[in-house]
C-alpha cells in the first residue's frame, strides 16, 4: 500500500515545483502535434503544472493558452517559467478545480490534459472538458495505464490511499470514458514507459541541472518527499512496473 495521501502527493510536487508525466517530453509532444493545434487558437493547458506544456505551444504553435491548475504554487512556477522563456503575453494564468472549470460553454478550441483525469472523478472532469470545447474542438489526454483488468484491481488495492481513479484505468476504460461523455473520434496510442527519460533525462531538460538536484536533495530532507520514495520501492516490490504505460488519447466534441 501507498503510505502517502494525493493531498501530501501534490503538496510536495508544488512545493518542488515538480511535475511529470509517463510519456515525458516526447509523451508531450507526440500528443499536442496530433491536435494540430494552430497559431491565434484559443487552448487549454488543464493541470498546467509548472508551465511546460503551455509555453510549448505558446513559443511553437503560437496559441493563445490558458493555464490551468488547481494549486496556487504551481501556478506560481508556471508564471515563472513563462517570464523567464518570454511568452506571458500568450498565456492567461488561472486557478481553475476540473470538476468545476470557470469558463464558458463553447470557450476553446482545444485542450490539452496531462496526468490529471487520473486524480479526478473522471465522468465529471470530462463532462466539463466537453462543455468548454466548442464544437469540433479536440481534446488530447496523457494518462497512466495499466495492462490488464486483473494489474488493474492490483493497482486499485494497492492506491487504495493515494485516491487514483481505479475504475478507469486501462486503455479500453479510458476511450469508453471519452465515449461516454459524448466525445466521438477517440484514438489511443499506447507505449511502454521509458523509465530512464521520465526520471532522468526530460526532468534535465524540462528544469536544468540545478533543479534536478534540488528535487534529489528535498527527496533526502522532506518528509512526505521520503514518503513518495518508500512508495515507489513498494511499487518496484509489487511486480505492478510492468503492466504500467503511457496512454496518449485523443477525441473531438462533435
Amino acid at each position: 500500500m501507498v503510505d502517502i495521501t494525493r493531498d501530501e502527493y501534490l503538496e510536495a510536487l508544488e512545493r518542488a515545483g515538480l511535475t511529470g508525466h509517463p510519456g515525458g517530453i516526447a509523451g508531450t509532444r507526440a500528443l499536442i502535434g496530433r491536435l494540430g493545434i494552430r497559431p491565434g487558437e484559443r487552448v487549454l493547458d488543464l493541470g498546467c503544472g509548472t508551465g511546460y506544456t503551455s509555453c510549448l505551444m505558446a513559443r511553437e504553435h503560437r496559441a493563445d493558452v490558458v493555464a490551468a491548475d488547481l494549486r496556487p504554487g504551481m501556478l506560481a512556477w508556471a508564471r515563472r517559467r513563462a517570464e523567464k522563456e518570454r511568452v506571458t503575453d500568450a498565456i492567461r494564468l488561472v486557478a481553475a478545480d476540473a470538476h468545476h472549470l470557470p469558463f464558458r460553454e463553447w470557450s476553446f478550441d482545444a485542450a490539452v490534459v496531462e496526468s490529471v483525469l487520473v486524480f479526478c472523478d473522471v465522468p465529471v472532469a470530462l463532462a466539463e472538458l466537453y462543455r468548454v470545447l466548442k464544437p469540433g474542438g479536440r481534446l488530447g489526454c496523457n494518462e497512466l495505464t495499466v495492462v490488464g483488468a486483473e494489474a488493474r484491481e492490483k493497482m486499485r488495492r494497492f492506491t487504495a490511499s493515494f485516491a487514483i481513479a481505479p475504475a478507469v484505468t486501462t486503455e479500453d476504460e479510458w476511450t469508453a470514458a471519452f465515449r461516454a461523455a459524448g466525445f466521438t473520434g477517440v484514438a489511443a496510442d499506447v507505449r511502454p514507459i521509458d523509465w530512464l527519460d521520465v526520471s532522468l533525462l526530460s526532468p534535465l531538460r524540462t528544469d536544468g541541472l540545478r533543479k534536478y538536484l534540488s528535487v534529489l536533495l528535498q527527496s533526502v530532507t522532506d518528509p512526505e518527499f521520503r514518503k513518495i520514495s518508500r512508495g515507489k520501492r513498494a511499487f518496484l516490490a509489487s511486480g505492478l512496473l510492468r503492466h504500467i504505460r503511457s496512454g496518449l488519447y485523443w477525441a473531438s466534441r462533435p
